[in-house]
């Protein structure tokens, strides 16, 4: 039987440092503790999202949410 695909984030750098350590800390350990991939990219071409929210794209599907701690909760509900 073959294992499934991991599930796949990714992050935008500059959109990580405009949320601030801890909103940050909160989206990666989310990631980390569902057993996320995580990929920090310089940029994720979603420019007026990016200044106004928390972003990610999770299995090339774009999840946003006004906290960095929201999106964390986001990205964790996407696994079993």
């Amino acid at each position: 039987m073959a294992d499934c695909a991991a599930v796949k984030a990714q992050l935008c750098k500059t959109n990580l440092m405009r949320l601030g350590g801890a909103a940050a800390k909160a989206i990666l350990d989310a990631c980390k503790g569902a057993g996320i991939e995580v990929e920090r990219r310089d940029c994720l071409q979603r420019c007026p999202q990016c200044n106004v929210a928390a972003i990610a794209i999770v299995d090339g599907m774009p999840v946003g949410a006004a906290t960095g701690e929201e999106l964390a909760e986001q990205i964790a509900s996407l696994t079993p």
